[in-house]
């Protein structure tokens, strides 16, 4: 399930979930999109854990 965080407030699919309840979710990767000038997304993974890098 993907959503941006800018706009999950304005979307039906999420709206109840995000008007109703919050949630801590733990994980150990997410990916961010960097938006390249030639149009391509170049994708990043976050990690905390350290034998990753």
């Amino acid at each position: 399930m993907h959503v941006r965080s800018e706009t999950i407030d304005r979307r039906p699919t999420f709206d109840n979930a995000f008007a109703h309840g919050r949630v801590i979710l733990v994980v150990h990767t997410f990916n961010e999109g960097e938006e390249l000038p030639n149009g391509k997304t170049k994708q990043w993974v976050i990690t905390t854990d350290s034998r990753l890098r």
